[in-house]
């Protein structure tokens, strides 16, 4: 049995080597090596590796720095500005505390 345990579908893991992509072609957009944008933002250039190949490991306050260090700061919480699925959900849940009549008293 492997030491390590996947815990990401598929589908997961390839939405992070999406971003991790996304990433990577910001900083090259900014002409900036691996090595400049570690420099800037105080990480070793083999965290950068892991987060532009997708790797699940690498931390949300890495990302975060490296997004700043592009000028993207903010932009990871646009993510879940407008959740309209939550908004959905959330209207369904006060429809059924509202309307409660339906649900048998024991």
């Amino acid at each position: 049995m492997s030491k390590r345990q996947q815990f990401l579908s598929g589908p997961e893991e390839e939405e992070l080597r999406l971003l991790g992509n996304r990433i990577r072609l910001a900083r090259i957009r900014r002409s900036l090596t691996q090595a400049e944008l570690a420099e800037r933002t105080g990480f070793h250039r083999s965290t950068l590796v892991d987060l532009e190949a997708g790797k699940p490991g690498v931390s949300i306050g890495v990302m975060v720095s490296v997004l700043s260090a592009l000028g993207l700061q903010g932009r990871l919480a646009e993510v879940l500005q407008k959740d309209e699925l939550g908004e959905e959900l959330e209207m369904g849940a006060r429809k059924r505390a509202r309307g409660s009549s339906d649900v048998a008293d024991f």
